[in-house]
């Protein structure tokens, strides 16, 4: 029976994406799933975000093994939230991670709270 709640969504009240989505390469599917499966709200916890370029993919190493890492472009996720369902609640500074050396922009980090719109 749990299983068959999750196939139909709207089975979790709070969906917390804790620092993962930074680390996602397909991440508008995990928004999308996100949206999915909440009851209304969602929280993506530490995003790294730039402001003037565009979403950026880079390839490093973490705890010795190779990962892919997402450093967001702030207004690109804030539409793709509004475009899957998502209003941006509230926005809190979170871990500090600037990434200026790799990317060329000083990078800050936001958690999201944001609510279902439909």
């Amino acid at each position: 029976a749990a299983l068959g709640a999750l196939a139909d969504g709207r089975c979790i009240d709070i969906v917390l994406s804790g620092a993962s989505l930074m680390h996602i390469v397909e991440w508008e599917r995990a928004i999308a799933e996100s949206v999915r499966v909440a009851r209304e709200w969602c929280i993506f916890h530490t995003v790294t975000l730039l402001e003037r370029r565009a979403t950026t993919l880079l390839r490093k190493r973490a705890y010795g093994e190779p990962v892919m890492e997402v450093v967001f472009n702030r207004d690109e996720l804030e539409r793709t939230f509004a475009g899957l369902g998502l209003s941006v609640a509230a926005t809190y500074e979170s871990i500090p991670y600037d990434l200026a050396e790799s990317v060329g922009e000083r990078t800050h980090t936001r958690t999201y709270l944001c609510q279902k719109t439909s």
